[in-house]
């Protein structure tokens, strides 16, 4: 008992007369200097998501690396610099690599980790070498971290460098968080904006739907054609009564807020489809038997119109655009899949989503955005799978309400012509 006491003490002693009569191998004002120099140089046209990582990277000479961030409950790959990972999926708060920061207290060197016997996701044994692992750390809570591929030449860690790299690990998370509380803030004014500028169109609408009133009334009085003032009349009051609903949606007592309700997707899927058949080639592919999500039917049919126009627009003539739905055991799956262009990662985590910028001459540039912010109102997400030169898959995920087993997988495929 007293040799391990006596072992514990002279350890201790040992460490604090290392700290405190160590060589120190950094200089610390000039680390400190090249780090705010990385991040906020006006010259350097990186992002900061890649600005960090190689502010981090420069002080154990690492020349790439990877930006993973938590979002949704679960730790994503944001940005790359130098690096690409294969088969980069979301790592869990619970699993294994992520357990090993120890709520941000260490910075992890992913062989050794590897060496102890501990599971490590794909992207890090079979990909390209990957070294250290760095803890992104705010208010004692794990918000990111950061994967460095192998220094430039062979270097040896030892707690000085560990420390630092925990340190500065603060105050990257610190900056990056500060950003995204930014960006929401921004898109949040630019939302406001927006809805201020609708107002004048609302405006217009109510008195596009007095006019078109007095053209039903006139129709009635004057024509003297019986039944093209019947077909015209019908045609017009159809006009008046869609955009008094508009009207009543976008009223500020909260007409725009629909109630969730239980339905089966699988009708809703149809009548688009049979909607927008005459738009471009559509190939249908429903389950047999039937779903249950809570979602309002017109919101759904809202989301599925505008994916479904995008994919057509998207298509070269006589593409095939796919429109599949597909029961698993706690999901409904819907996706819209076209041959088009396709879409590179970066713009699709950075702009794809972001309110009120399009690349459409006509866009508002408020349509993707929408469409996500409604399915995750249902409690869902919306996905995008897509690379450049290999078209785009944009997946609708929904909790299935009666958390039932999954639907047969014998499929009805039919191509859709008038469905």
């Amino acid at each position: 008992m007293q040799s391990g006491l006596i072992y514990i003490m002279l350890k201790s002693i040992g460490e604090k007369l290392s700290k405190n009569f160590f060589s120190y191998r950094y200089d610390y004002r000039e680390e400190w200097l090249r780090f705010v120099e990385t991040l906020s140089s006006a010259d350097d046209l990186d992002s900061l998501q890649i600005r960090v990582i190689r502010a981090i990277g420069n002080i154990v000479d690492s020349p790439a690396g990877t930006l993973w961030l938590e979002t949704r409950g679960s730790f994503r790959l944001i940005e790359s610099f130098n690096l690409t990972l294969p088969d980069a999926k979301p790592e869990s708060a619970d699993s294994s690599l992520v357990t090993a920061f120890a709520g941000g207290k260490t910075v992890i060197d992913l062989k050794a980790l590897a060496a102890q016997g501990v599971a490590l996701p794909a992207w890090a044994t079979t990909g390209p070498p990957v070294w250290l692992a760095v803890p992104l750390v705010q208010i004692n809570e794990l918000v990111g971290f950061i994967v460095l591929a192998p220094p430039r030449a062979p270097l040896t860690l030892n707690w000085e460098s560990f420390d630092l790299l925990r340190t500065v690990g603060r105050q990257v998370a610190s900056y990056l968080m500060e950003e995204e509380a930014t960006r929401a803030l921004v898109d949040g004014e630019s939302l406001i904006e927006y809805n201020k500028k609708f107002a004048f169109i609302v405006h217009d609408v109510k008195n596009l739907s007095s006019q078109l009133g007095m053209m039903v009334s006139n129709i009635r009085r004057y024509s003297d054609h019986p039944e093209f003032r019947a077909d015209m009349i019908r045609t017009l009051e159809n006009s008046v009564g869609r955009l008094n609903g508009l009207l009543s949606r976008l009223r500020s007592d909260g007409g725009s807020v629909r109630t969730r309700e239980i339905i089966d997707p699988v009708p809703v899927v149809r009548a688009v489809a049979s909607d927008l058949s005459r738009e471009g080639n559509l190939e249908l592919d429903l389950p047999e038997g039937e779903l249950r999500v809570k979602m309002d039917a017109q919101d759904l049919s809202s989301v599925l119109t505008h994916l479904v126009t995008n994919a057509v627009e998207a298509s070269r003539a006589g593409d095939v655009v796919k429109l599949r739905l597909k029961g698993q055991a706690s999901h409904v799956v819907i996706d819209v899949e076209d041959m088009g262009p396709g879409m590179d990662p970066q713009f699709v985590r950075n702009e794809l989503f972001k309110p009120l910028r399009s690349t459409k001459s006509r866009g508002h540039g408020i349509g993707a955005f929408q469409a996500r912010e409604i399915v995750r109102g249902a409690g869902g997400d919306l996905e995008v799978i897509s690379a450049p030169g290999r078209g785009t898959i944009i997946r609708i995920v929904l909790p299935r309400v009666d958390n039932s087993i999954e639907t047969s997988s014998v499929q009805v495929s039919q191509k859709v012509a008038g469905v």
